[in-house]
Parts: C-alpha cells; structure tokens; sequence
C-alpha cells in the first residue's frame, strides 16, 4: 500500500536536509560495499522527486549512475552548521567519556565496581566527566599529553 504525502516546496527542502544528515549519519564513514543500502535507496527515492518540487540547485541528476545526488551547494548549506557541530560534540562526548571510564577502571578495583549500585557507578562516572568537561571547556587539548612506549 503507498499513502500520498502532500508536501510544500519548503517542506520537501526540509525534507532533504533531513534525508541528506540522515544518510550523511549513517554512510559517511563507510565505503561502497559496506554502505547502508536501505538508507541510500529511500535517500534516492526522497531525492528522485527533485524536478516537482524545483530544487535542482540542492540535487541534481546524474546520468551516468541515473540517479539525484545531493549538490555542493546542499553539503556546504548542511556542513558548516550541522554536521561540523556534530562531529565537534560527538568527538568531546566521546573523547570525556572514554577518559572518565578508564579513569573510573584504574581507580577502583574490579570487586569494588561490582558491589556498587549501578546509580553509584554512575555518578562517580559522572564527576569524573564533569572534571575533564571543566578542563576541555577551559584549555581544550592544550594540556593533553600522549605517552607513545
């Protein structure tokens, strides 16, 4: 069964941004063979409806892969705000959390971490987070050293 979606100019331009960081999210990182096909098929689909809606300026057809690829125009609207803010957030988070987990490991013993409470572990997680999260927010990297054996 197909349900007919009515959408406005300006609704399928959100659309796309939408279809665009979704697949963006998931695809970026991947090479063709290991590509999420499902989400590149729904993102051509969304997109191969470009010519009613008039956006060629933000997808445009390629005849040699018959298919509507996103423009650069559309990747530079799209990078500069939402996915460079992404990637920023998700490198700190990853960065803080991983730090506080060894921490957290190196500081107590494994029966220790087992006896806790899981909303103990937990916090205990957590302030070691917010130390490194003050440090980052004041200094960035500048004090981070790597010791290479």
């Amino acid at each position: 069964m197909k349900i007919k979606i009515p959408l406005s100019k300006e609704q399928y331009k959100s659309l796309i941004k939408v279809i665009y960081l979704g697949e963006w999210l998931v695809n970026s990182y991947r090479i063709p063979p290991d590509r999420d096909k499902e989400i590149d098929e729904i993102a051509h689909y969304i997109f191969s409806y470009t010519k009613g809606f008039e956006v060629e300026d933000l997808l445009k057809y390629d005849k040699k892969f018959n298919k509507v690829f996103p423009t650069l125009k559309l990747e530079e609207m799209l990078h500069p705000g939402y996915v460079e803010e992404y990637d920023n957030e998700i490198f700190w988070d990853g960065l803080i959390q991983r730090l506080a987990e060894r921490d957290f490991v190196n500081e107590y013993a494994e029966k220790e971490i087992l006896k806790m409470e899981p909303v103990e572990r937990i916090m205990k997680i957590e302030k070691l987070r917010e130390k490194y999260n003050e440090e980052f927010v004041e200094n960035g990297l500048e004090n981070v050293i790597v010791k290479i054996n």
